[in-house]
């Protein structure tokens, strides 16, 4: 029973203590005809959880930065901190690499469809 016990009270400091994860990669973009960087944010549940749909949110960096801003200037430490004051859940957050274009939909521009490889499919 003791040792029930412990093992139990492991499992939920391990759990307790479990961070989110930051995964980049790029992909090529047959739209965009380049290759397209991107990175996601991983609640700590999404491995244990596979079947599991989340909420995904878009972080479009500014002009001059990158896909990796947000987590560079101290966003993937806010997002934890949140976490594990249960004042936000579990959701995904894609930051995609957009260069310069301003994430728009004009005659010269594509839309944010064509940059996220997680883009809804419909315009807004």
């Amino acid at each position: 029973m003791r040792s029930l016990r412990l093992l139990i009270f492991l499992f939920f400091s391990i759990s307790a203590s479990a961070q989110s994860r930051i995964d980049c990669n790029a992909l090529k973009s047959r739209i965009l005809a380049d290759t397209v960087h991107y990175c996601v944010l991983l609640p700590p549940t999404y491995d244990s959880t596979p079947a599991k749909h989340y909420p995904i949110l878009y972080f479009l960096h500014g002009l001059g930065e990158n896909e990796q801003t947000l987590f560079k200037t101290g966003g993937w430490n806010l997002i934890e901190d949140l976490r594990q004051q249960h004042k936000i859940g579990d959701f995904l957050m894609v930051t995609p690499e957009a260069k310069a274009s301003f994430y728009v939909t004009s005659e010269s521009v594509l839309p944010l469809q064509a940059w996220s490889p997680c883009a809804p499919t419909t315009s807004v």
